[in-house]
């Protein structure tokens, strides 16, 4: 069956037994899905053309950000419903030749890039990462929320350690979750992909289930499916040309290649030439649903356009105020998608505001405060204070850069509220004592470290205790101690509650 929202622009297609093809000349889109081997057909597709308006005010990471969201938000849906569930791969073009991807599961999002000639160049794997137990972060990931694989499943179940729904048995208590990977390319860094002196003319989005990935016989290993594409698409014959009949040419030569499932192939070709799909926002999504149902690939294709649109229209603020956010799941975000750490404005002053109010910071500005009011001769007396304090906060300062990163926090405020009082101290107690030079030294150095995180500061012995504490410019770099670092972790478990 096909939904159209729209004939022009929108398409939703939950497909029964029947195949199904269809052909969008305006927008050179085309999908071909089928049942192949199967006795039931699970796949759902949807693409659609969006309003630009709603993405003039956002980034790529921040696009990545409400995809993340959406598919929280319909797998919440999903499992008060069903016990069945589905993979999902989503691609958004940006109209500013930028293409965002979100995955969980086995389904992939290709770029295969074309010359003027419309000879393929090159194909690269937009999905950087599939969701398996053969993954050695996805299995260990399984293991420690309690899960345990057998046969290459979850629980025994699931040959996916990521999707959305799927809510049986304990599978989500054990770490089947919906939280997507991000990963946003741009047309330039395609560009360097292809041999020089050649011009990028077209790139088509080909989005594919499992099904189609199967025919490579290596459904984890991302060259051997670049290259199994590529090969096909070289060697594809001159009278198919459509997006339609070249999806369908997939299919069928997934198949015979060995694939037993159903099979789903979706693309869309952007013309670098064409300034009205140049310009346009598209947003193209193939959803491989499993459980034995339908239920939860089809309520996906018919609803992640609404959903995700809607976190799109949100404010900065708003989004973030939601359980689902990425402002709220930092961490969460951060395990998987590293390189997207630019966060919310809003979300970045909340943190830089909890970071300046921690008992750890506190103390020791309070520390420095006093000795400051102090003669020298009197600071010998401080000294077990100070040294404690300093080592406490850069405690601090190291587990929050490993929570949430440096950018957080800017270099900016860094220096406004902390390095004037570090140089203050300094010029009054003098570096001809060395002693307090390499303390105040090592201060500064912790400091700055997190300021520019690319210092590199060798590692001291493995620990140091409160105490006696020994402080030199590396020491302070030592781990924390069990007790502090308990602390510092309830502190972070707290705020994020």
């Amino acid at each position: 069956m096909i939904e159209k929202i729209d004939n022009s622009s929108a398409i939703v297609s939950l497909p029964d037994v029947q195949d199904i093809s269809v052909q969008n000349q305006t927008y050179s889109f085309g999908f071909f899905e089928t049942i192949g081997k199967r006795k039931r057909q699970e796949d759902a597709l949807a693409w659609q053309i969006l309003d630009p308006t709603l993405f003039a005010a956002l980034n790529p990471i921040e696009i990545g950000y409400r995809l993340w969201t959406s598919y929280l938000f319909l797998d919440l849906v999903i499992c008060k419903h069903t016990p069945s569930g589905t993979t999902a791969c989503t691609t958004v073009y940006d109209g500013r030749r930028n293409l965002i991807t979100a995955s969980v599961g086995d389904s992939v999002s290709f770029a295969a890039l074309y010359d003027e000639n419309k000879s393929i160049l090159a194909v690269i794997r937009l999905t950087s990462l599939i969701h398996k137990p053969t993954n050695k972060n996805e299995y260990e990931r399984i293991k420690a929320a309690g899960g345990f694989i057998r046969n290459y499943r979850v629980d025994g179940d699931m040959a996916i350690t990521r999707g959305i729904g799927d809510n049986r048995k304990k599978l989500k208590q054990h770490g089947f979750t919906a939280e997507s990977t991000i990963d946003i390319t741009s047309f330039d860094e395609l560009a360097k992909l292809i041999p020089a002196g050649t011009k990028l003319a077209s790139v088509k989005i080909i989005n594919t289930c499992d099904g189609f990935t199967d025919g490579a016989r290596a459904a984890d290993c991302r060259y051997t499916q670049q290259t199994f594409l590529y090969e096909l698409l070289k060697n594809k014959p001159g009278h198919i040309q459509t997006e339609a009949d070249i999806s369908k040419y997939l299919a069928i030569l997934a198949i015979q290649f060995g694939s037993t499932d159903n099979v789903s192939v979706s693309i869309q070709t952007i013309n670098l030439d064409n300034s009205v799909l140049v310009n346009s926002v598209i947003f193209t999504g193939v959803y491989d649903g499993h459980g034995k149902s339908n239920y939860a690939a089809h309520f996906v294709a018919r609803n992640i356009v609404r959903m995700f649109t809607s976190q799109c229209a949100f404010t900065p603020e708003k989004y973030s105020a939601q359980n689902l956010s990425v402002s709220k799941l930092y961490n969460e975000f951060l395990r998987d998608n590293n390189r997207y750490n630019i966060l919310p404005p809003k979300f970045k002053t909340d943190y830089q505001e909890e970071f300046f109010s921690n008992a750890a910071f506190a103390n020791f500005i309070e520390v420095v405060h006093t000795v400051q009011t102090k003669t020298l001769a009197h600071w010998k007396a401080e000294e077990f204070a100070l040294r404690n304090a300093a080592l406490t906060f850069h405690n601090y300062l190291i587990s929050y850069l490993e929570q949430y990163n440096n950018q957080v926090i800017s270099y900016d405020v860094l220096s406004e509220k902390l390095f004037d009082l570090i140089d203050d101290v300094s010029r009054q107690v003098g570096h001809s004592d060395k002693e307090w030079g390499d303390l105040l030294g090592a201060v500064e150095i912790c400091l700055y470290t997190l300021a520019k995180p690319t210092i590199s500061i060798v590692p001291a012995p493995a620990r140091i205790t409160t105490s006696e504490p020994k402080v030199s410019s590396y020491s302070l770099f030592a781990p924390a101690s069990n007790q502090l670092m308990d602390a510092l972790q309830s502190f972070i478990t707290d705020y994020h509650n």
